[in-house]
């Protein structure tokens, strides 16, 4: 009668223990590696997040805006002319005639508001500024947000602006964010 053997002997042991350690060197790497692309994937949202909020945020003074300043057809700068939130409004009696000529903000009552991307030497590293100037000659700016490549401002006629902003993906491919705003134009009501 023959007794059986329980476990295993050292030789398949170290081969068990070679094998599991290669096996968790496997799935670490694999879980490294997933690490990597969703910090890039995180990274690439970010910038295309970067975009939409610099068209948001010119979009959204471009509608308030009385006058465009720069450019008066396309360019990389903007500047306009828009009302001052902080002021109050006034309201005397309008004179009699013609009606059009009465506006309830003074000419001091007015902001300039302008719009510049500072390139740097790397293009993650590009920052898009919003400035604002006062009737008084003071200024304050303001990073909007950064990681932009490139921006453009047009004039479309008939009261139509283009904004778009454009990003560096993967180092050669450029996506871009385009917003198209409708702008009222009181140049009658503000002269």
């Amino acid at each position: 009668m023959s007794t059986r053997r329980r476990g295993f002997t050292i030789i398949e042991g170290l081969i068990t223990l070679l094998l599991v350690s290669i096996l968790l060197g496997a799935i670490g790497t694999l879980i490294q590696m997933y690490a990597n692309v969703m910090r890039l994937s995180d990274r690439k949202e970010v910038t295309l997040y970067a975009a939409e909020l610099a068209v948001d945020t010119v979009g959204k003074d471009l509608v308030q805006a009385i006058r465009i300043v720069e450019p008066s057809d396309e360019g990389d700068t903007l500047e306009l002319e828009q009302i001052d939130p902080w002021t109050p409004i006034r309201l005397p009696d309008p004179p009699g005639t013609p009606p059009s000529s009465w506006s309830p903000h003074r000419r001091s009552d007015r902001v300039t508001v302008s719009y510049r991307l500072d390139p740097a030497t790397d293009p993650a590293d590009y920052t898009f500024y919003r400035k604002l100037t006062y009737s008084d000659g003071g200024e304050w700016e303001e990073p909007i947000c950064q990681g932009l490549h490139g921006v453009l401002f047009k004039d479309l006629g008939d009261g139509l602006f283009r904004v778009e902003a454009s990003v560096l993906k993967d180092n050669y491919t450029v996506s871009t964010r385009t917003g198209t705003f409708y702008l009222h134009r009181p140049e009658v009501l503000y002269p």
